[in-house]
């Protein structure tokens, strides 16, 4: 597109020029998920590296590999060679490569002077580091690629020092920080940082700007993907808000389901008779051949959790949660636990052999990598001991888990729940006391508040559906049975 003035103009939105005409020195970029933010930001920084001769942009992001398949692969392969396309004097010097030395990634261009800018991808994952990687280093301008992902203000005190090219005017140096809206509100430092400065009065600084997208001021957001968007967090009001509607709000939730668990649908089955064979449960139908276990396992807590899956309509897997065991504050060892988990899968396959003619159940179990931790007092590990009871029969394979796994399974269920893709047996009553009492602590460092012992089966549930969520199963229906309900351990 062209100004009336026949000048060229990239292709963005009323709310991207905003950003493309900044020159706010410290400018924040905030709104839901694909509003445009990433692609305005870009055309900025080729403005800056265009009509600034000897540039130097740093962009920074939490990892390389996050950055490359992201920013710095919009920037480079289709950013930059839209704006040489437009024949407006703008070059490869040199088209992106990483350097082998350093291992950094960059890129540099004929700018509007005929010198050469440059543009520089570096990684941060941790914030104390800044100091010692970025200190010495200069730049025109800084993009700090979802900035909400920073844990301490310091990654901005540090990287803005850094804004100081020489020959590069102080106005035309720039801060950009582009985010969705963090999880903890306006309690992040970036609020604090920020909205201070917006308003009006005596701590109001002109050199701090806030540019606020929504989903609308994105025109070229195909409908499908806005609702996909949508549909993908419409399970949790928190997540809701601050990704589709572009909105800083504390996560402050009285319980993790309380949004998405209902019981008239969650729980199936009745075990409000005295009479246990009166008592209606679910059981696998009888195209089932598999069943799944979850461990949590410890001194004196532990907790198993027993699933059946099948698909749905739509061929997403369903889980339905047939059985638990849990101790809790008992010293009971892991022999014993395991001996007890043995009765029960031996239950269940009698049950399915009597009711189906099923000869034979495969069994998958899993637990975290702290069952493989090896014990000097008793000169073992806890797999050992649970493979060598069982005689071989349970084999516990080990979760995945990574950084911040906890959040990832509470937000797994959650998900689950609300598509309708786990239920649970009435005689559950350690799973279902979860689900309705779990909650965060006081802080985002404390997922689950501290010292609930519901956490145990929760582990041992989400250690299992986290680890069995992308397998297929055959497609079968939830089976209502009236079976004499499992046995619990409790307190």
């Amino acid at each position: 597109m062209h100004d009336t003035q026949g000048r060229w103009l990239p292709d963005l939105s009323p709310k991207g020029f905003e950003v493309f005409n900044s020159y706010t020195r410290y400018l924040m970029v905030d709104g839901p998920r694909k509003a445009g933010k990433s692609l305005a930001i870009a055309n900025r920084v080729a403005r800056h590296l265009f009509e600034n001769n000897n540039a130097t942009v740093g962009i920074i992001t939490k990892t390389l590999k996050n950055g490359k398949v992201g920013v710095w692969a919009d920037l480079n392969n289709t950013i930059l060679p839209m704006w040489m396309a437009a024949k407006i004097g703008m070059k490869w010097v040199k088209e992106p490569t990483m350097d082998v030395a350093t291992k950094m990634s960059y890129s540099r261009i004929r700018n509007a002077y005929g010198g050469v800018s440059e543009v520089q991808l570096h990684s941060l994952e941790n914030v104390w580091e800044v100091e010692a990687k970025f200190k010495g280093t200069r730049f025109s301008m800084l993009w700090i690629s979802e900035a909400d992902q920073f844990e301490n203000r310091v990654v901005f005190d540090a990287l803005s020092d850094q804004l100081r090219v020489v020959g590069i005017p102080y106005e035309n140096h720039q801060f950009i920080a582009d985010l969705n809206p963090p999880e903890q509100g306006i309690e992040h430092w970036l609020a604090k940082t920020w909205f201070p400065k917006l308003q009006d009065g005596p701590n109001r600084d002109d050199s701090y700007g806030r540019i606020n997208f929504v989903l609308d001021d994105n025109p070229f957001l195909d409908p499908r993907e806005k609702t996909d968007l949508i549909s993908k967090y419409s399970y949790d009001k928190q997540l809701y808000a601050r990704y589709v509607m572009g909105e800083w709000v504390e996560d402050v939730s009285e319980g993790h389901f309380a949004d998405v668990f209902v019981p008239s649908t969650h729980i199936v089955g009745t075990v409000s008779s005295p009479n246990e064979d009166d008592h209606e449960i679910i059981v696998p139908g009888k195209n089932c051949i598999e069943l799944f276990t979850g461990w949590d396992l410890g001194d004196v807590n532990h907790a198993c959790a027993i699933a059946a899956k099948r698909l749905d309509e739509k061929g997403n897997s369903v889980f339905d949660v047939i059985d638990e065991a849990v101790i809790i504050d008992r010293k009971i060892s892991i022999a014993d636990f395991t001996e007890a988990m043995m009765e029960r899968m031996q239950w269940w396959e009698e049950y399915m052999k009597k009711e189906y003619g099923t000869e034979r159940v495969l069994w998958r179990h899993w637990s975290d990598n702290s069952a493989w931790r090896y014990r000097a007092a008793s000169d073992v590990y806890d797999e050992l001991v649970v493979r060598q009871v069982s005689q071989g029969k349970i084999v516990l394979h080990a979760v995945t888990k990574g950084s911040g796994s906890v959040k990832q399974r509470i937000s797994l269920f959650k998900k689950l729940l609300f598509e309708r893709r786990v239920y649970i047996s009435a005689q559950m009553v350690h799973v279902i006391k979860m689900i309705r009492e779990m909650k965060p602590g006081p802080n985002r460092a404390e997922p689950i508040r501290e010292g609930d012992k519901n956490k145990h089966i929760f582990d041992a549930l989400t250690y299992m559906l986290i680890s069995e969520t992308p397998m297929d199963v055959e497609r079968r229906a939830i089976t209502v049975s009236t079976k004499k309900p499992t046995m619990v351990f409790s307190q």
